[in-house]
Formats: structure tokens, sequence, C-alpha cells
């Protein structure tokens, strides 16, 4: 490894033969379907390093890279599945399409050759945040699930709130696609509709009571995928406080922004 830059700080928490490469957990934050990357301060691994890669209190390992040859690994439950990436030039981890379900704590420990009893270790907190959707109450919204074109095994079911409560439900393969409405006091009551091609549902006449989580679970042959959204609808006196907040905000900038012009202008003659 080219640790030219690199500090190394002693913790006295650790074995002698382990250094950290940053002394507090880094918070890494990133939307829900984003990729993001835990970059580790290595300019270069060499050949006979040795990076490896764990998430969780737990520490399963997640991927590794040995001199040449790399892995990857599904984590618990599966839910790394075709989602890691490594950058084999200096070890940093990537995670695509990335889930609520990653957020937690990655550790990386870098053996280096060079250094034979001396292992570096650096430690990542993620979180991964559902989605934001905001809609002023009466308008229509979609929640996507990202599918292109439902298969015949496929199953999607959508849920609100915690505890999760299932309000729509769509299989292809026994040909049935029910809404729950009547679920919760009825409040989706004719509301609700789903797109039978791609899964996504649809909310109408859009209700301040319809703000919360929604989730859906995709059921793909042996695979499951979950997204999350989190709804904000706005009702129309919250609609006026943030219009005039909005405006609030644009009158100080624009007071600022015309102020230090003026300013620069008298100096600018003065000179």
């Amino acid at each position: 490894v080219d640790f030219s830059y690199m500090t190394l700080l002693q913790t006295t928490t650790l074995s002698d033969n382990l250094f950290k490469l940053q002394n507090t957990v880094k918070s890494v934050s990133v939307k829900e379907g984003d990729s993001v990357t835990l970059q580790i301060n290595v300019t270069e691994i060499q050949t006979d390093d040795k990076i490896e890669w764990t998430f969780g209190t737990k520490s399963y390992l997640i991927a590794k890279i040995n001199g040449k040859t790399s892995k990857i690994f599904d984590g618990p439950d599966g839910r790394f599945r075709d989602r890691l990436k490594l950058d084999h030039q200096t070890g940093s981890l990537i995670i695509t399409n990335t889930r609520t379900t990653h957020s937690g704590l990655y550790e990386v420990k870098i053996s280096i050759s060079s250094m034979p009893t001396k292992t570096l270790i650096s430690w990542f907190r993620l979180f991964a945040d559902p989605e934001s959707v905001s809609v002023t109450e009466g308008e229509s919204v979609t929640l996507q699930t990202h599918v292109t074109e439902l298969q015949t095994r496929d199953v999607i079911t959508w849920t609100f709130g915690h505890p999760e409560t299932r309000i729509a439900l769509i299989s292809k393969e026994e040909g049935n696609v029910p809404t729950y409405d009547d679920v919760l006091d009825g409040r989706f009551r004719n509301r609700l509709k789903l797109d039978h091609q791609t899964g996504s549902l649809t909310i109408m006449n859009t209700r301040t009571t319809d703000s919360g989580n929604y989730t859906v679970h995709i059921k793909e042959n042996t695979n499951q995928t979950t997204y999350r959204f989190n709804l904000t609808v706005y009702g129309e006196s919250q609609l006026h406080v943030r219009l005039f907040c909005l405006l609030f905000i644009r009158k100080i900038i624009l007071k600022w922004t015309l102020t230090s012009v003026l300013t620069f202008d008298i100096h600018f003659l003065d000179i």
C-alpha cells in the first residue's frame, strides 16, 4: 500500500498489531436506491496486500481482496446480492442500489505486505434513507417500484405505516390485483390504483392522513427487493406556511445581495 500521506493513529483499545486509519467512525449518508462508495485512505494496494470488509456487529464477511484475487459475498439474508463492487486499485467498497437494510457498521482491515506485523483498520457507519416524496393535498402521487415489466412469478406487496399494514398486492401467477382500501378505518377507500405492468402504486385525491411510510416488497422467484418511501401530504395551511418561508428567505437573500452590490459599488467609487 502506498500510504505516504496516510496518518496512522495507534489506539490503546486495540492490540499492538492494529492501527486505525481514522480516529472515529466515519458517518456516510445515502438516499435509498443510489450508490455509495466507502473510501479508504489508500492510494494503491500492492500485489501481496490483503483487504477484508465486514458488516454489522457480528462482522459478516462481505468482500475481500487477497493479492490478485477478490471475492464478494451476499451477506446476511442475501441483502448484498449483486450490489457490491471492489475498487481493485484502492480497496474501497462500492454499494450499488442501496437499501435501508444496508444501514449499519462497516469495518475494513488492511494487511500490508511490507508491514507483516501490522494491520490497518477503519470503520464506517452507513445511513440509507428512504426516498422522500411530497405532494399537496388533493393531488395524486405515484410511488414507483423501478420495475420495467412484471414477470409471471412476480409478487408485489405494498404496506403502510409501522407496524406494516398491507394495502395492495399483485400476484401475476394467480392473476390477483387486490387493494385493501378498507383497512385502517377505510382511509384509502376508492383512492388506490395499481399499475399492472410495473406494480407502482398511485394514491388519488391525497389527504394529510396519507402521510407516512410506505414499503413495497418485490418478490422475483427467490429474490426479494424492498423499497421504502416517506410520503408527506401538505394541507392548505401548511402550504401557505411553506410559501411564506420561501418568500421570506428569498427576500433576505435579495436584500443581502443588493446590499453587497451597493457596498461593492461604493468601495469601487472610493478607489
